[in-house]
């Protein structure tokens, strides 16, 4: 599955959401329901939507696994607990209410390492 299939299906904010595409598979339970509603999930797209057309993520070269790049300077300011809501957003967005996002790769835009995964809900990042 496209991860930005779903946005192009509404309205497209940045007016490019479209060309940015990233492959990331979907598990069909997410394991913390409660949080991706219907609500949420229009408005984290939306968030994530101009996250990607500001540059602040990218899509992970198709080399690298699934995943996203993320600009290293916001990442680095981020608390672990920033991080985790961040990627929830992410999650939400991708997937949609009642899914979840399998493993995730969040890579560096400057040099590609890998920052994180997210998996299952739960965020590795050192």
């Amino acid at each position: 599955m496209y991860a930005w299939q779903a946005l192009e299906r509404g309205s497209d904010p940045a007016g490019s959401v479209g060309a940015s595409r990233t492959e990331i598979s979907t598990s069909r339970a997410s394991p913390e329901t409660g949080y991706c509603t219907k609500a949420q999930h229009e408005k984290d797209r939306v968030t994530m939507a101009f996250a990607f057309a500001s540059g602040l993520l990218q899509n992970a070269p198709a080399g690298l696994g699934a995943g996203v790049r993320v600009e290293d300077a916001y990442w680095a300011r981020m608390n672990y607990r920033a991080k985790v809501g961040f990627m929830r957003s992410l999650e939400c967005a991708i997937a949609g209410p009642g899914k979840a996002l399998a493993n995730t790769g969040v890579r560096s835009q400057r040099s590609g390492r890998l920052l994180a995964t997210w998996e299952a809900g739960k965020l590795n990042a050192p």
